[in-house]
Order: C-alpha cells, then sequence, then structure tokens
C-alpha cells in the first residue's frame, strides 16, 4: 500500500544544505503497523512530513513515496491537499497545540467532511458526533461545541483520532500518539488505534520513544539513527534478537533489560553521547563515535544492508564479529 524508496530530505539554511533523511526504504501493507523507533533528532517526525508533504519550502526531497502506486512526490500543492485527511490521516504530536483553539471540536472535525466528501454543514457534524462517540469521548454531543482548551489531554488525542480518522484514510500516522498521558489512558489509545486498523483495514505508521508501545503493537519495527535507517525487520524477530549495536544499546536503556541479577534500584545502561546534528554526523556508519565495536572501517563509508543468516538486515560492518 505504501512503498518508500531510496528517500532522502535536505533542507536549505544559510550555511548550506543539511541533510534531515537518508536512503529510507520501507514497505508497508495494509491491516498492518509499522513502529519507528529512535532517539529524538533520529529523522523520525522528519520522515512522517515527507509522507505527508508538508515539509518546509525550503526542502528538497528525493527518492519515491508511492501510496497505493500513485507517486507522491510528484503531485502538486493541490493534488497532495486533495490527499491529505482523505487518503493519509495524521495524528500528530502533541495533544496540546495539535487543535485549533479557536474552533469547536465539531467544526475540526466537520471540516474535513465537507472540504473532501462535499457533505453540508449538517450532515457533517453528524458524522462527527458519530466519530467522537467511536473515539470513545463522554457525553460526545455536548462535546461537539466545546472547545479544546475544555478538554483533558486524553480527551484531545481523542479528538486528533477523530479529526485523522474522518475520511476513513488509506493510511494514518500517528507521531507519538501516547505523549503526555497517564498509562492507562496510554492503554486505550493504543487499543483503540489496533482496533481501527483490524476494522478499516489501514495501514498504521506508528513513531514513538516507546519500545516497550512498538513491541506490543507493531507487526514490523524500523530503527532510525542521525536520519538513516539502521534496522528493520518483524517486530518479534528484532525484540528477541537485535543486531545493530544501536538497537542495543536502546533495549540494554529499557528498564528491566538489566538482568536478574541487577538488584532494585541498578543504574540502567546509557550510549554515551549524543544523536549528531545534520551537518556533523561522520562520513561513515552514522553510530560511529558512540559505538563500543566501533573499528577505522566504521568511517570509511556509510554500510551497507548486511544481515547474518536468516537475521533481520542491519547497517553494520561488524554483525559478525559482534558477541
Amino acid at each position: 500500500m505504501l512503498e518508500v524508496r531510496d528517500l532522502s530530505v535536505r533542507i536549505g539554511t544559510p550555511l548550506g544544505d543539511l541533510s534531515l533523511v537518508e536512503r529510507t526504504d520501507f514497505i508497508l501493507e495494509a491491516g498492518r503497523t509499522l513502529g519507528i523507533v529512535g532517539e529524538s533528532g533520529s529523522g523520525k517526525s522528519m520522515l512522517a512530513l515527507a509522507i505527508m508533504g508538508l515539509l518546509p519550502p525550503s526542502a528538497r526531497t528525493t527518492g519515491s513515496i508511492k501510496l497505493q502506486g500513485q507517486e507522491l512526490l510528484s503531485l502538486t500543492e493541490r493534488e497532495l491537499c486533495r490527499i491529505r485527511g482523505n487518503q493519509i490521516g495524521m495524528i500528530f504530536q502533541e495533544p496540546m497545540t495539535a487543535l485549533n483553539p479557536a474552533m469547536s471540536i465539531g467544526d475540526q472535525i466537520a471540516e474535513g467532511l465537507m472540504w473532501h466528501e462535499g457533505l453540508g454543514r449538517r450532515a457533517a457534524r453528524q458524522r462527527a458526533l458519530d466519530l467522537l462517540q467511536r473515539v470513545g469521548i463522554s457525553d460526545a454531543r455536548r462535546r461537539l461545541d466545546a472547545f479544546p482548551h475544555q478538554l483533558s489531554g486524553g480527551q484531545r488525542q481523542r479528538v486528533g483520532i477523530a479529526i485523522a480518522l474522518a475520511c476513513r484514510p488509506r493510511l494514518l500516522i500517528a507521531d507519538e500518539p501516547t505523549t503526555a498521558l497517564d498509562v492507562t489512558v496510554q492503554a486505550q489509545i493504543l487499543d483503540l488505534l489496533a482496533e481501527l486498523v483490524a476494522e478499516m483495514g489501514m495501514g498504521l505508521i506508528l513513531i514513538s520513544h516507546d519500545l516497550g508501545v512498538i513491541a506490543e503493537t507493531a507487526d514490523d519495527t524500523l530503527v532510525m539513527y542521525a536520519g538513516m535507517p539502521v534496522e528493520m525487520g518483524s517486530s518479534e524477530e528484532l525484540f528477541s534478537k537485535p543486531m545493530h549495536p544501536y538497537t542495543r544499546g536502546l533495549f540494554e536503556a529499557m528498564p528491566g533489560r538489566q538482568g536478574p541479577l541487577a538488584g532494585k534500584g541498578a543504574r540502567l545502561q546509557t550510549i554515551p553521547g549524543v544523536v549528531p546534528e545534520p551537518g556533523r554526523r561522520p562520513p561513515g556508519c552514522r553510530f560511529a563515535g558512540r559505538c563500543p565495536y566501533e573499528i577505522a572501517a566504521c568511517n570509511a563509508a556509510v554500510p551497507e544492508w548486511s544481515r547474518l543468516g536468516q537475521s533481520q538486515p542491519a547497517r553494520c560492518i561488524r554483525l559478525e564479529d559482534l558477541p
């Protein structure tokens, strides 16, 4: 359904072009969920914005993004407007600021229905009411005329989901959909997304820092680092046997991954250093400088995909040497 090939995003700055996303490839089938993980600055949200066609004017995108066989990168802004909110829906990262504070909840949901499906105001508001009920908003009829500041964070997140699902898109992108929500509401939101994917047969891209969320929700997982994918495979295989040193470092930093002898209050493992900024990335492996297995050859060139036996592929020249 969604096919991304050799996608790269560069943005112009006074200091020259900076590369934000590089060499990204994946395929997402209808009815499946792809999880994307990585530290802040890894390019996860920029990848989502590239798919949506919401990059700033100074950005240049190369490669290919095909939705049901249609190349999105060749479309004009007018043509993309017909696809956003219609064939592709997006739940934005921050529910506190993603909604328009000057519009009622009902009008914000109805707007897309009136624009894409040509519904009248009354019919659109009825559909908005149905959507609010579908995403679990209590007293939905009264909430239609409420404004975002009158809702809790969990309610606003559900409204964001209702807006994204209004036109029954083929693809849904959820960028950190459980940020700033308590654990109970997080579980409800994730259960709702999984239920909707199964019910509507759409594809879901789930972006999250929470590896536990990805493990429970995603069929496949893409690990990004410094704007580039470094490992990808089925979530079951990747979580049971991570191959790339960066993926291993992420998993070792998870609470509960230190082993039965670590004891209560044991210090979590960390990855030294920080994600390199665009323009300051190493010439070879992007993880060089933070990797405990780095050798001189790691800086010679960007690693190609490789694998050990039947393992999932990873961008690392030292897979055979890792313990």
